[in-house]
């Protein structure tokens, strides 16, 4: 696993919390929907979750949901301690707010004080540095 892979796991947890949360809330409101008797004979006879079964779904995507949030916390704790015990200051910074902030180049350049194009290349001298001490080990 590259550098770039591994501390993008961090954005990869986000969304997937991001997306669990959404099922769940749209889960929730089908559940908590009323219909007309009218409608609901019809339904019967269809593939469509009766609420309860919407509720059922939603508990277990809501376990999901906390230890998806708490594998995030783990896995975001061990790479912030990887960031800032590396050597450079500076690529700790770029690696902090572009991993971990979820910042883009002109937002990081702007607060290092450095071009952006600078900034890329820092960046991508920073993922070498923090390959070469964490993971070709």
């Amino acid at each position: 696993m590259t550098a770039k892979e591994y501390l993008s796991q961090l954005r990869r947890l986000g969304y997937l919390i991001d997306h669990e949360i959404l099922e769940y809330s749209e889960l929730m409101t089908m559940a908590e929907a009323t219909s007309s008797p009218a409608l609901k004979e019809r339904v019967q006879t269809s593939n469509v979750m009766e609420p309860m079964d919407n509720v059922l779904e939603a508990v277990e995507i809501s376990k999901k949901i906390k230890d998806l949030q708490s594998q995030y916390i783990r896995k975001r704790r061990l790479i912030v301690d990887q960031i800032h015990s590396m050597d450079s200051a500076t690529y700790s910074n770029i690696l902090y707010h572009r991993y971990v902030l979820g910042e883009k180049f002109g937002e990081i350049a702007a607060a290092i004080g450095h071009d952006y194009q600078y900034t890329v290349n820092m960046h991508g001298w920073a993922l070498k540095a923090f390959q070469a001490q964490f993971l070709d080990e």
